[in-house]
């Protein structure tokens, strides 16, 4: 299976808006690609994927509703 990582770009932007302060001077595209990579990481650990299987949009739209 192949990673699904087709996402709405204002769902990034409303996540970087809650954590910039955490990433210091990181630009919007530095980020989403720090993002991306960590939904690889997720992906790729099946024992954590395998669990609910999250879309890229499912899985920054769950950090969305965690830190809100």
């Amino acid at each position: 299976m192949k990673a699904d990582l087709r996402i709405n770009l204002e769902d990034l932007k409303v996540l970087f808006a809650h954590t910039k302060a955490a990433y210091g001077n990181m630009s919007f595209s530095n980020w989403c690609k720090e993002c991306e990579k960590s939904y690889i990481s997720y992906f790729n650990n099946k024992e954590l994927f395998n669990r609910r299987k999250y879309t890229y949009s499912q899985f920054v739209n769950a950090q969305i509703i965690a830190i809100t």
